[in-house]
């Protein structure tokens, strides 16, 4: 990516914005936009913000949310919805590479022909076969760490070390997606 030219779309500062105000988000878009801060003053890429931020997100936003749990979940899915088809657009509008973690992003890129990259393949990896391995009782570490590192071969063709699929698991401990028993891993997200 040396030198190359990071736009990051008009929603996702808004998004970026709103995340900071949830206190479980805050320390996720903290590291996030620090890491694009450093690699933009080491000269490894240049950061552009673009395109414009529609009304029609803004004013949903600030009005007061349904009182009917049902209704205030499908609204916040629907601004979800439209965020994505913005971020989208945005980056077909560029001609550009959708760099995302978010797994239902990366699907409608796909669906809409639009190149993406996972930024961290490992973790996607380790994630999906930790919540595979771990879902019905705990696992011994050296048997997740063997099938995140077999997966990601078959799967990517890529070849993990042993060091990386434990920092991917340490990463996984640190969201509380995953909890360390001695030698033994538990799935938390159930």
């Amino acid at each position: 990516m040396k030198g190359r030219e990071v736009v990051i779309p008009a929603i996702v500062v808004y998004e970026l914005k709103r995340k900071l105000g949830i206190k479980k988000e805050r320390r996720n878009v903290t590291y996030a936009l620090s890491r694009l801060r450093e690699m933009h003053a080491m000269g490894l890429l240049n950061l552009k913000i673009a395109g414009e931020l529609p009304p029609e997100i803004v004013v949903p936003e600030v009005l007061p949310q349904p009182t009917d749990k049902g209704v205030a979940k499908d609204v916040k899915y629907a601004k979800s919805d439209v965020r994505d088809v913005l971020i989208v657009l945005e980056a077909n509008r560029q001609g550009g590479i959708l760099f995302t973690n978010d797994a239902n992003l990366r699907k409608l890129a796909l669906m809409l022909r639009i190149p993406s990259i996972s930024y961290n393949s490992l973790l996607d990896d380790a994630r999906e076969v930790v919540r595979e391995i771990c879902k019905a009782e705990k696992a011994h570490k050296s048997r997740v760490i063997k099938a995140i590192r077999a997966f990601g071969l078959e799967v990517r063709g890529e070849e993990y070390s042993e060091e990386e699929v434990e920092m991917a698991l340490s990463y996984l401990s640190i969201l509380k997606e995953v909890k360390f028993e001695g030698e033994y891993i538990t799935y938390t997200r159930r």
